[in-house]
């Protein structure tokens, strides 16, 4: 679902014409559909006329009090073309469940696809927990855009054929048209923007919302100190406020459209009753062809308020268009196709400085280490140590100097190749469902071949243990014990996952573990569990045993 363009911040920023040129380029892979769709509601358009016209011509045959088969194939068109014009919209309907579909897919895999891939450093601002929550904008894409599709086209071309069928009856019919046309362009180039507008406004609101009441699942345990929940419902509060304002500006212009609505199909039935009247008593239109043109004017209105009615969902839909499209607007990395031809092993680092908001984190960095092997890397800061991890995962570039992996320097080598061997311990997420295989990013067959090292890595991090206390194995759901979503567990599951990985190298940031992990004591045995070189990061208080090379970086 590749929807290009600038990414704004504010919604003021954002223009109706510009969401509307994103939903084209949203809806162009969906050509063949579309066609289709427009093909069956042009066809049910002019077959919706048979019913004036066969109206008029019955009344002519009527007015002569005699039956003839004339009259009686005209019945028979007419009751034809109604049934003709519900089979299209059967089809019309299999079409808009089609786009459903691929509206979903498409966002979707998008979705799956990007977020994974965004490039931290250069979307400084976003906030990623929060990205996901614009994929429920896709349901609102899924659900109106197919609907609007059939519906405005539908209301469209009936109002569109039934102008130019009542323009021939008489050229004050032909002004009315005009007039008609004109009105309703006015009205929607006047409101259509500020109806979008509030609709943008609600819409940040909402969403600010929702990710206030995420981080409040998030972030529990602290929330549940009275200070703590006080503020934070304050907060809520503060934020629901601005959202039901921006809800009441939205509705009060929609309600004005109405409003419009109302005055304005009264004064085009009186326009027509009167003069449509004087013109029968004039004699320069018959009374079939002025019941005709009243069937014909009411088809427009219905269409004129189905129209109107629509703007809601049209609003909708472009404002779901901005926030689905946020995602794909972000900058994700970019990387060559070059990889080395073995796994990492050499890593040269020459004059190498690595610095991040005018500090430095490495100055003239200068060391040969073998990736196989196991260093103890020390950086004073935390936030050094993370950009030095970033760094080495390809997230990040050297100012100046080089890191040469296997020989190729870091630029030149594709940043998945880098990513699938040098892995960094990360605490899992928790979850609500799910076996301790799918958390270790484990496939049945892994741990059928490596079954006895699996074995006694859960042993050290004493997961095997609570395995047995909740009488579960690893293939099993993992929801009868609160144990396994704790800190304790979800960082033990973390080691464990970067230890079974096909990882090279594994970094470890020391003080981002629990302290009742205890990893310092659990060190060599990692190193001897591990098929991959370990490299621990770490400040200048921490000594770790003889199996680790001292760095100081």
């Amino acid at each position: 679902m590749k929807i290009n363009g600038p990414d704004h911040t504010s919604p003021i920023k954002k223009t109706m014409g510009g969401a509307i040129n994103k939903l084209v380029r949203l809806l162009r892979p969906e050509k063949r559909e579309i066609t289709l769709l427009y093909t069956y509601a042009i066809i049910s358009g002019l077959l919706s006329l048979t019913l004036p016209l066969g109206v008029q011509a019955i009344i002519t045959y009527l007015m002569g009090a005699y039956l003839s088969s004339s009259l009686v194939m005209l019945i028979t068109l007419v009751i034809g073309g109604t049934v003709v014009v519900g089979i299209l919209q059967i089809f019309q309907l299999t079409i808009v469940e089609t786009l459903q579909q691929k509206i979903f897919y498409r966002a979707t895999k998008e979705y799956a696809f990007r977020i994974p891939l965004l490039n931290r450093l250069m979307n400084k601002q976003a906030l990623f927990d929060e990205l996901g929550n614009r994929f429920f904008d896709t349901l609102t894409l899924q659900k109106q855009v197919p609907k609007l599709l059939m519906d405005l086209s539908t209301a469209l071309l009936q109002m569109v054929f039934g102008l130019i069928l009542i323009s021939f009856y008489h050229p004050f019919f032909a002004f009315f048209s005009l007039l008609l046309v004109s009105l309703l362009f006015l009205f929607f180039r006047v409101s259509g923007p500020k109806g979008f507008k509030s609709s943008m406004e609600e819409s940040e609101e909402k969403f600010e919302l929702a990710f206030q009441i995420q981080r409040s699942g998030r972030d529990h345990w602290w929330l549940k100190a009275a200070s703590s929940l006080e503020r934070y419902m304050g907060k809520m509060d503060i934020i629901l406020t601005r959202y039901l304002s921006a809800r009441r500006e939205h509705f009060r212009i929609l309600l004005k459209q109405y409003q419009l609505l109302v005055l304005f199909k009264t004064i085009i039935i009186s326009i027509l009753l009167i003069i449509g009247g004087n013109l029968v008593l004039d004699g320069q239109i018959n009374l079939g062809q002025f019941i005709a043109a009243e069937i014909v004017v009411l088809l427009i209105m219905a269409s004129v308020e189905k129209l109107l009615l629509s703007m809601e969902g049209i609003y909708d839909v472009l404002t779901a268009v901005e926030k689905v499209a946020v995602v794909p607007q972000k900058q994700i990395d970019l990387s060559s196709e070059m990889r080395p031809s073995e796994s990492p092993k050499e890593m040269s680092f020459i004059d190498l400085n690595l610095s991040y908001a005018k500090h430095y984190v490495l100055h003239q960095f200068n060391a040969e280490l073998n990736a196989r092997s196991h260093h103890h890397l020390v950086l004073e800061q935390p936030f050094c140590r993370q950009l030095f991890i970033r760094m080495m995962q390809g997230h990040l570039l050297p100012d100046r100097g080089e890191l040469k992996v296997n020989g190729m320097d870091l630029r030149l080598i594709n940043v998945s190749w880098l990513r699938q061997h040098i892995r960094k311990v990360e605490r899992v997420e928790a979850a609500k469902s799910g076996s301790l295989l799918d958390r270790l990013d484990l496939e049945v067959v892994q741990v059928n071949q490596n079954h006895e090292r699996l074995n006694r890595i859960l042993d050290l991090l004493g997961i095997n243990t609570e395995l047995s206390r909740n009488r579960i194995n690893i293939y099993e759901e993992l929801t009868p014990s609160w144990y396994f979503n704790t800190e304790l567990s979800l960082w033990s599951q973390g080691i464990a996952r970067a230890l079974m990985s096909d990882a090279k190298l594994i970094l470890i940031d020391l003080d981002e573990l629990p302290r009742a992990l205890n990893v310092n004591s659990i060190l060599d045995e990692i190193c001897q569990l591990s098929e991959a070189g370990v490299w621990i990061l770490s400040g200048e208080n921490i000594t770790l045993s003889s199996t680790f090379k001292r760095i100081q970086a």
